[in-house]
């Protein structure tokens, strides 16, 4: 069963990562460790921590003034998404 809750989340990561240019959405990888799973949102390189920005930035961003507001913590509410899908889920944002 742990096996298909990380596969539902990594899905569902990748369907509601935001998607202006697609810059962050090729950077979402999985990796099985045997005794847990780690998911990694990233971006490119030359952004800094770009995952980090677009998932806390709250404001106006270049892309339009709402974007920063919808944008807002996607990682968590997907998270909390899949783990209300399954029911006792734990999970760990680092």
């Amino acid at each position: 069963m742990i096996e298909t809750v990380f596969d539902v989340l990594f899905t569902t990561l990748l369907a509601n990562c935001p998607v202006d240019t697609r810059n962050m959405v090729t950077h979402i990888t999985k990796e099985d460790f045997g005794d847990y799973f780690e998911i990694t949102i990233s971006g490119p390189s030359k952004y800094g921590d770009y995952a980090e920005y677009v998932n806390e930035q709250q404001t106006v961003v270049k892309s339009g003034p709402n974007k920063g507001k919808f944008n807002y913590q996607w990682v968590e509410k997907t998270c909390q998404q899949v783990a209300d899908l399954f029911g006792d889920v734990s999970y760990e944002i680092s």
